[in-house]
């Protein structure tokens, strides 16, 4: 029975790692400017809006920053189709208000698996010395399989129909409609398009993928060693 209870702590300890380390790719990918810039490229956004590319650039970078919260608002002015004007309109500014919160929470969700993840690991060695890495890989092994049918699970409803995920997600994590901004008048869309969005999906799960595996090929290569040669 007290095996049992160890291997079920060692899969929530895995599945804490892999949430971690979700979020880690989720950060990795949101916050590289390069990223944007080839975007804003890639679907003619300088031109759209009607900014300069340094004048674009400058923004986003001072937007990633109030995400990170390096900044305390963004309000900011930019010289957009000949004329001097703020970048972002006051609805623009308090759903990113929204956004900023929601980052935070997944930053605190981040560290709080990162947390336990290290905690339930370091007491399953202290516990078992001689097999607490083989519980420990299998659990990790455990809740990175179950983990993983989520995240083809989500990547096929992108692949799918993706306007729909993308209404649906807003729609569960906001509880007001600042995010319908409209493509005409507002930057804030301007700048971030549903294709945008798209794109940074297809990343953010490679990235997930990439940052999740690692431990998965460590924790089965170790435990085929492991069989060959029994401690």
């Amino acid at each position: 029975m007290k095996k049992a209870l160890i291997y079920i702590l060692a899969v929530i300890g895995g599945l804490s790692a892999v949430i971690a380390l979700t979020f880690t790719a989720v950060q990795a990918v949101v916050f590289d400017e390069s990223r944007f810039h080839r975007a804003y490229e890639e679907y003619e956004i300088y031109d759209y809006i009607g900014i300069e590319k340094q004048d674009l650039d400058d923004v986003t970078h001072n937007l990633l920053e109030y995400m990170k919260g390096n900044r305390e608002d963004i309000i900011m002015y930019a010289d957009i189709k000949g004329e001097q004007q703020m970048v972002f309109e006051e609805r623009e500014q308090l759903h990113m208000v929204d956004v900023l919160r929601l980052f935070d929470a997944g930053f605190t969700i981040r560290n709080i698996c990162a947390i336990s993840a290290a905690a339930i690991f370091i007491l399953i060695l202290l516990l078992y010395k001689k097999s607490g890495g083989r519980i420990i890989a299998r659990g990790y092994l455990i809740g990175f399989s179950i983990f993983f049918v989520l995240l083809i699970a989500l990547g096929i409803a992108m692949v799918v129909d993706f306007s729909t995920l993308f209404t649906k997600f807003h729609l569960l994590l906001f509880d007001n409609d600042l995010w319908l901004l409209d493509p005409k008048e507002d930057i804030m869309i301007q700048m971030f398009p549903e294709e945008f969005f798209n794109g940074l999906g297809i990343w953010i799960g490679i990235y997930a993928v990439v940052f999740i595996s690692v431990p998965a090929m460590i924790s089965s290569v170790y435990l085929s060693i492991k069989k060959k040669r029994p401690s």
